[in-house]
């Protein structure tokens, strides 16, 4: 594994787990197409996820997958996954786009940017006193991880219909003292057929600028950006050019 990797897989705690994820051979037909788009490894990252399937955290680098009506350029070579275990593919991913490191953690496969994995400031990397979520779906587990960052919460996990049967399933977490990454982990790994995302609409790492998401693998989800309601009921949304 490239050095970072190495660094991040030696604090995890579960190591026949670990083995028993990276070990595992992806059999589906993927590939990387080149020249690399800006979105192509956390597409395909995700892709390789769905088809283990394994529990997937994923934050993207800040900037816009490509500008709309533009032509992506011609392809001329591609890497070919099918057949590698997970700890190659992922590592094959991160030597193409070297913006990215990757790590597991008990079971759920982490791909994040290098500057924002390693800045003790990041939201992501904040101290959460308390983490819970009791017998709820992913809207209970939004509204918490939200919650705990500082932004809005949606509505409440019994209002929200489920529309698949993933989407649908119950599930509880319990942590003391955690970071809002690890109780995204715990969130997706109690699922078992869920991966988070976090993705920004301008090119700073930010939570302002931060929509985060849960996605079941058989096509639910459920998002929040940071917008903060007003004192007279309006909104104010950092990733708006007008505020409502």
């Amino acid at each position: 594994m490239v050095a970072a990797t190495v660094l991040l897989c030696a604090t995890m705690a579960a190591p026949a787990l670990q083995a028993q994820v990276l070990d595992r051979v992806i059999e589906d037909d993927i590939r990387v197409r080149l020249p690399l788009l800006p979105c192509t490894v956390p597409g395909v990252a995700i892709r390789i996820a769905e088809s283990l399937p394994v529990p997937l955290g994923l934050e993207l680098v800040p900037e816009s997958c490509g500008e709309p009506g533009k032509n992506a350029p011609e392809r001329e070579d591609e890497v070919v996954l099918t057949g590698m275990s997970v700890s190659r593919a992922f590592d094959r991913l991160v030597e193409l786009d070297k913006r990215y490191v990757w790590s597991e953690a008990d079971g759920v496969l982490i791909v994040r940017p290098g500057v924002t994995w390693f800045d003790t400031n990041h939201f992501l990397n904040r101290k959460i006193p308390l983490f819970r979520v009791k017998e709820g779906r992913m809207w209970t587990a939004m509204n918490e991880v939200h919650s705990a960052l500082g932004g809005a919460r949606g509505p409440a996990d019994e209002l929200m219909p489920a529309r698949t049967p993933q989407s649908d399933r119950m599930f509880s977490v319990s942590l003391r003292t955690t970071t809002a990454v690890d109780a995204l982990n715990a969130v997706v790994r109690a699922h078992g057929l869920l991966r988070w995302t976090v993705e920004y609409c301008k090119p700073q790492a930010r939570f302002e600028y931060a929509t985060v998401r849960l996605n079941t693998f058989d096509g639910d989800g459920v998002g929040r950006r940071s917008a903060t309601q007003r004192d007279d009921g309006t909104w104010s949304d950092a990733c708006v050019s007008m505020n409502r």
